[in-house]
């Protein structure tokens, strides 16, 4: 059985396909006319970003003969289900501030760098592609194939960091992937608490819609709050390590709760056991999740990372 699902198993030539495409399309930005012949802004890169991850995922279950409905586990969730989920992100919050934080010792904070290419289209366009779209296009191919086709080799515990471990390195730059790793694994926790990726799609778009509208509201705000907000992003190392301790009290307190709530929502979905899976087992399977198209996509996110901090 295990071989079988084995053989059926392409996430990792997947993520090397969602890679390559990804530094092909910098490639042809950067170095073709292509600008010329469509506009280059933040919505266009969310349109072909996005698509590429949705085309590669449809074409994974073509190859391996999957039933994506059952495989990613669109399964229908509880209405209290809903709420805690948005609880649980909340109080999650914390500890990827501080890994955030963490990051922005070395560099800079992305997110706020491209904040003026994201204001320069219409806030309903950007909210649909960064805050809605894009998390269920990016939960579909990172906790749906990725993910899933980890976790089918028998060891949850190593499919959880693993898929985080992709899930950041996809992001491409130190300060993203930081925080994009603790994301991954909070993911696919809660993935595992209610079997199933809605709650997962939800958490993931709590994070990206409330990012996309502070960022509009900031600007917005008179005596321009965006300009206040980068002087903040520029803070001395002193103030920076102030910020990640204030943050680190907040993160030790917040995270246990969260993982109280995540255990509500385990209850609530009838999957109390389910999350006894994700601790190391003896007898889980030993399946190698290390693969050669595996390893080449991680090098290649990791050269484009070094170039973009060399850029900086």
């Amino acid at each position: 059985m295990e071989q079988t699902v084995l053989k059926r198993d392409r996430a990792d030539w997947y993520f090397l396909g969602v890679i390559v495409f990804h530094v092909v399309l910098v490639l042809v930005v950067s170095f073709t006319p292509f600008t010329r012949i469509i506009p280059w802004n933040m919505a266009t890169n969310g349109i072909l970003s996005g698509s590429t991850i949705w085309i590669l995922a449809l074409i994974y279950f073509v190859v391996t003969r999957q039933n994506p409905i059952k495989f990613c586990r669109f399964r229908r969730i509880r209405p209290a289900t809903i709420f805690m989920t948005v609880l649980y992100t909340m109080l999650c919050g914390p500890l990827t501030t501080v890994a955030n934080a963490l990051s922005m010792l070395f560099v800079e904070n992305t997110v706020l760098s491209i904040s003026g290419s994201v204001l320069q289209m219409p806030d309903v366009v950007m909210f649909l592609i960064i805050g809605v779209t894009g998390p269920l296009i990016e939960e579909f191919g990172f906790r749906g194939v990725i993910y899933q086709g980890f976790r089918s080799r028998g060891n949850v515990w190593k499919a959880i960091l693993l898929s985080a471990l992709l899930f950041a390195l996809m992001h491409m730059n130190i300060n993203q992937a930081a925080y994009a790793f603790v994301i991954g694994i909070m993911l696919a926790l809660l993935m595992e608490a209610t079997d199933s990726i809605w709650p997962s799609f939800i958490m993931h778009m709590s994070i990206n819609g409330f990012n996309v509208a502070l960022m509009y509201l900031m600007n917005a705000m008179p005596e321009s709050a965006m300009e206040m907000a980068a002087s903040e992003a520029a803070l001395a190392t002193e103030d920076l390590l102030l910020v990640i301790s204030v943050y680190l009290v907040l993160a030790v307190i917040c995270t246990p709760f969260a993982l109280c709530v995540l255990a509500w929502i385990a209850g609530h979905e009838n999957r109390k056991d389910a999350l006894a899976e994700v601790l190391p087992n003896r007898k889980s399977s030993h399946s190698k999740l290390l693969t050669i198209p595996l390893f080449v996509g991680i090098v290649i996110c990791v050269g484009m990372m070094i170039i973009d901090l060399l850029q900086l």
